[in-house]
C-alpha cells in the first residue's frame, strides 16, 4: 500500500509515534536501542505496516528501508533528521528526545556493523 498524498503522511507518522509512546517511560539517554524502541520503532520497524519503512522502501528500495539494518547513517545525519524532520517524518524537540537520548540513538544507528558473508 502506497501513501500518495503528503497530506496523509505527516499525520500518520505522528499518530504512529504517539501510539508507541508512554508518558512514564524514561530511557535515561544511555541506551540507543531503548530510545529507538520508544520513539522510532512505531514508524521504522521491519513490518509492512510501518509508515517510515514503507516510505523509505519506496525511495531507497529494500536495502535502505529498515533503518536499523542500514550501514550508511552517520551520527550527524541521524541527529539532523530527528531534530528537523523530513518529508513525512516529524521533528522531535529536546523536551521529547533529550540531547543525551539523541546522542545514544545516533550512536546506535550509525555504528551498525555490516553482516559478514
Amino acid at each position: 500500500m502506497k501513501i500518495r498524498s503528503t497530506r496523509l503522511r505527516a499525520p500518520l507518522a505522528v499518530l504512529c509515534c504517539l501510539s508507541f509512546m508512554t508518558a512514564t517511560d524514561a530511557t535515561g539517554g544511555g541506551d540507543g536501542a531503548a530510545v529507538f524502541s520508544r520513539w522510532c520503532a512505531g514508524c521504522h520497524s521491519d513490518t509492512p505496516f510501518s509508515p517510515g519503512t514503507v516510505a523509505l522502501r519506496a525511495t531507497r528500495g529494500d536495502a535502505g528501508a529498515v533503518i536499523e539494518n542500514r550501514h550508511d547513517l552517520t551520527s550527524d545525519y541521524v541527529e539532523n533528521i530527528v531534530r528537523k524532520g523530513r518529508a513525512g517524518m516529524p521533528s522531535f524537540r529536546r523536551t521529547e528526545i533529550s540531547d543525551d537520548e539523541l546522542g545514544a540513538l545516533a550512536a546506535y544507528l550509525s555504528t551498525r556493523e555490516e553482516a559478514q558473508p
